[in-house]
């Protein structure tokens, strides 16, 4: 499935016109109209693994997100593919400013922050910035300190629908930031995720609470259970320990891609009888707005109002998304004339940094170093089903695969001469970004990051001993 992200993206924006497509990274961005001149203020991009559309690519557009970086299914998009996104947004390092928004997930933390210091390191973007949402309420405060933290949940939807609306008005990175950082922090949006099969009747079966977005195990299971009231009951138990009861709030239902309709609508009908006996519902969204490819679930976002009087204004501020789920005055045509075709390539200028040529080697080494890089590539990949037997005992499978991926990817470039091997910063540095193209999600990140901090000790050192 995750070969087919790409072509999906480019059917996406055949019937997306305001919409452009970086193809080779898998990023879909703004377009804007011949004549006109780029937008203004903070520039949002936000991102993550494919596979819960209509997140993030639904998103794109005014009043929400300048840019989606999509990574393969259920795994985080790499850190070049996020930084070409960003200087393709925003194209004045000394002049513009980014947030990136997003989930609480390993692999989009590594990937997000690696861009993030790419950016201000070797291009000279000074105001980049990172929110990092994690709204799940289903993990004790208690448990937080033992895991890597609560999860990012659809609530991420109403935090990119809020603070796109300020960047729109004029609002400046650090106030979007501290903005979206507090009503994080004081515990005003709190998610509950659950999933579930329906039987014939009315009845539930193997029903999962707190269950992730990647399919993560929840945090207590029933075999069966009549109707969702106490699914209801046990979720505002977790939720009211987040927001005092009898709050003004804005509540989200998001169908996790496979639950019907009618589901959804009695699932609905019980919430809000349920809800309103504890708190005072201001607005109700209702629909997929961050599935799960097509699993059967729900998950339920409430946002307090009590946070800022200006959160309703926000929210109702009018975007021009693909979209549908947010107002009714987002539509919008463009001439046929200024339709974009589905394989624009935008072209990003590089700037190496003079410290990645600092040191240099003989060049009777680089022979050496060629075959080196060679027969470690090549054990690699002969090692695949080894690896893969390894990771089945604790994991599923594919490490061996992902560690041969990038084993090829560095044999091409070795034969494609396209790795200095004359200048140990730069080759080490060559090395981080296949392997962060080539195995990608988190352990792409993670052996990106080794190798960059192994160029960075050549860049930093002030003897050239290493190439003696």
């Amino acid at each position: 499935m995750n070969s087919n992200v790409n072509i999906a993206l480019s059917g996406f924006i055949r019937a997306n016109n305001g919409l452009r497509l970086i193809q080779d990274r898998n990023c879909i961005v703004r377009h804007t109209r011949s004549g006109s001149s780029a937008t203004t203020g903070v520039k949002l991009i936000s991102g993550g693994g494919s596979g819960h559309e209509p997140a993030h690519i639904g998103y794109v557009g005014r009043g929400m997100l300048h840019g989606a970086v999509c990574g393969d299914v259920f795994a985080a998009p790499s850190a070049t593919a996020i930084l070409d996104c960003l200087r393709t947004v925003a194209t004045d390092p000394g002049g513009d400013s980014v947030l990136f928004v997003v989930n609480n997930y390993t692999g989009d933390r590594l990937n997000f922050g690696l861009a993030m210091e790419r950016a201000r390191s070797l291009y000279g973007y000074c105001r980049v910035r990172m929110l990092l949402n994690d709204d799940d309420c289903s993990i004790e405060d208690s448990m937080v300190a033992r895991s890597v933290g609560k999860r990012g949940l659809a609530g991420k939807v109403l935090l990119i629908k809020v603070l796109g609306a300020m960047a729109e008005l004029g609002f400046s990175l650090d106030e979007l930031y501290e903005y979206g950082e507090g009503l994080l922090r004081k515990g005003h949006m709190a998610t509950f995720g659950f999933t579930f099969e329906m039987t014939d009747g009315d009845k539930l079966r193997n029903v999962e609470l707190g269950k992730g977005l990647h399919g993560e195990p929840g945090v207590y299971k029933m075999d069966e259970c009549d109707g969702f009231e106490s699914i209801v009951w046990f979720m505002m138990e977790r939720m009211v320990k987040k927001m005092s009861e009898f709050a003004e709030v804005v509540v989200l239902v998001n169908n996790l891609g496979g639950t019907s309709e009618i589901v959804v609508g009695v699932f609905l009908d019980v919430l809000t009888k349920l809800l309103e006996t504890r708190y005072r519902i201001r607005r109700i969204y209702c629909g997929t707005y961050f599935s799960s490819l097509s699993q059967v679930g729900l998950s339920v976002t409430l946002l307090n109002l009590a946070y800022n009087d200006q959160l309703l204004v926000y929210l109702d501020h009018e975007v021009q998304v693909a979209s549908k789920l947010f107002g009714s005055g987002q539509s919008f045509h463009l001439e046929p004339s200024d339709r974009v075709k589905f394989d624009t390539i935008v072209e990003v200028e590089t700037r190496p940094n003079p410290d990645l040529f600092k040191i240099k080697l003989q060049e009777s080494s680089t022979s050496l170093v060629n075959n080196t890089l060679h027969h470690i590539a090549q054990v690699l990949q002969t090692s695949r089903d080894l690896l893969n037997a390894f990771d089945r005992e604790c994991g599923d499978g594919d490490t061996g695969n992902t560690i041969a991926n990038g084993a090829t990817a560095l044999l091409a470039a070795l034969a494609t001469a396209s790795i200095d091997l004359l200048h140990p910063a730069k080759m080490l540095q060559d090395i981080s970004t296949i392997l962060q193209l080539s195995i990608g999600g988190t352990s792409g990140a993670i052996y990106s990051l080794f190798f960059q901090a192994a160029s960075k000790a050549f860049q930093t050192s002030t003897t050239n001993r290493f190439a003696a």
